[in-house]
């Protein structure tokens, strides 16, 4: 998998975490995180849209209010991409982000750091405070790092969970790179493999994407599966500064995740993908795409031994989503729901962005490829455009402006044909005689001048043919 989503405002504000156990039975209620000093609006419940077979599309977020706070300092194996992407602007950024995140931590957290490109390589021996000696060491061994090759972000991820520690402290990975796995791409059924380990292992993924391109899908389902954070580069100065972008790195990797084993549905029939129960968390939303008929309300209820996240979701409050969530639909069907990446509502708007302009971009390139007369081209961007958006009324205009022109060019070509032959004249009956009928020689002349004529007529019909392609 390898779609890139534009990068898009970050609302992954970390919120409160309240400390306290839950007791034996609880329902730990759920609604959008608000940032700290902000005022409370009502939140939509998610998106919906009407499929094609006249049931409703939804992504339905759910989010825990509240997680019981994880006690004493964490472990946390620190991957930096170290492949020929990340250079200049890119790589100055990263390592900002990186140094920011490490003065972030509380002392009583710990930190490995690898570098990661064909290869993982670690730039320090076992886990050290972030301040410590050893880490501002691997933090000079890695700025002296020439970025070269491609990433083989499969063979970083198994290397973490070989360098998870045993102790009884709880372990994240945190990424910093664009996601771009170009050494090893990563097939579905390793995919889901390294996702079980990560998630027995109850070890989130969190990254931070930074890049020329970005590969926001695969670092979408890392965190979606895991119950980790995404965060990408913007092109917002504020949020982009190192030390904000550090602080909500180091805010997420320290934060609690709930692990549910159950996941249940109302109403009857409603259809979720992925049909497993994710982890949540309480700084951003956890998103499923579901189909189903019309209904009030969506009930999501996910369940671990005795505590339960439950939301119910009115539709009414959701926002409307044209075909866009068919699209996604669509997309997560055939990869038994492994797709769906949106962890978090700032993932699933950057995905809504890259949808709408990857519209756009195809009805401009069509209206062009009608203009000059690439009318094969016209219809294969109309057709592409109709699998996004069936509905679409630029694309149906395109294909319709192509049929015009070519019946133009045809109906001008049938005009200058030649008539068509006459059938051959009846042949005089035999002589009485026993002798064949006399059949009168043709002058050579006559001959030449029906070549020529039809030479003439050729010549002609090109003629037409190239007037009506200049139109």
């Amino acid at each position: 998998m390898n779609f890139r989503w534009p990068a898009s405002p970050r609302r992954a504000i970390a919120a409160s975490l309240l400390a306290g156990l839950c007791a034996a039975g609880t329902v730990i209620p759920c609604q959008a995180a608000t940032p700290v000093g902000a005022k409370r609006v009502q939140q939509s419940a998610g998106f919906r849209s009407n499929s094609l077979d006249g049931q409703q599309l939804f992504a339905l977020e759910i989010q825990a209010k509240q997680l019981p706070a994880v006690e004493g300092g964490h472990d946390h194996i620190v991957l930096i991409d170290t492949s020929a992407s990340q250079v200049a602007a890119h790589r100055r950024q990263g390592i900002a982000v990186l140094e920011a995140f490490f003065s972030a931590l509380p002392a009583t957290d710990r930190v490995h750091l690898k570098a990661v490109d064909v290869a993982p390589k670690a730039l320090m021996d076992g886990f050290h405070p972030a301040a410590s000696e050893e880490t501002q060491q691997a933090l000079a061994t890695l700025k002296k790092r020439v970025p070269l090759g491609a990433t083989d972000l499969e063979a970083a991820l198994q290397s973490a969970l070989a360098t998870v520690p045993g102790e009884q402290r709880p372990a994240s990975v945190v990424y910093i790179g664009d996601g771009m796995s170009t050494a090893g791409l990563i097939g579905s059924a390793e995919l889901e493999q390294l996702l079980q380990k990560l998630r027995s292992s109850r070890v989130p993924v969190h990254s931070y994407a930074v890049g020329p391109r970005t590969d926001l899908q695969l670092l979408g389902v890392l965190a979606q599966r895991t119950g980790g954070m995404l965060m990408f580069d913007d092109a917002d100065a504020r949020k982009d500064a190192p030390a904000a972008a550090g602080s909500r790195l180091a805010a997420a990797a320290n934060a609690p995740v709930f692990y549910p084993e159950t996941l249940k549905y109302e109403p009857a029939g409603l259809e979720v993908l992925p049909a497993v129960a994710l982890p949540l968390r309480s700084d951003r939303s956890t998103v499923y795409l579901a189909r189903g008929l019309a209904a009030e309300s969506v009930q999501l209820t996910l369940s671990a031994q005795s505590q339960s996240v439950s939301e119910s979701l009115p539709v009414g409050r959701m926002t409307a989503a044209g075909p866009f969530l068919q699209s996604l639909w669509n997309q997560a069907e055939t990869s038994d729901g492994l797709t769906v990446a949106y962890a978090g509502r700032s993932v699933l708007q950057a995905a809504q962005r890259a949808y709408e302009s990857e519209i756009v971009r195809l009805e401009a390139a069509g209206e062009q490829a009608v203009g000059i007369r690439e009318l094969d081209r016209a219809e294969q961007i109309g057709q592409a455009i109709l699998k996004l958006d069936p509905a679409n009324v630029r694309a149906q205009a395109m294909l319709g402006a192509s049929d015009r022109v070519r019946n133009r060019i045809l109906a001008q070509a049938d005009a200058a044909q030649p008539p068509a032959a006459q059938p051959p004249a009846a042949q005089p009956p035999a002589a009485d005689n026993g002798l064949q009928a006399r059949q009168e020689p043709v002058d050579p002349a006559e001959i030449d001048l029906i070549q020529q004529e039809q030479a003439r007529r050729r010549i002609k019909l090109q003629r037409l043919t190239l007037e009506v392609a200049d139109v």
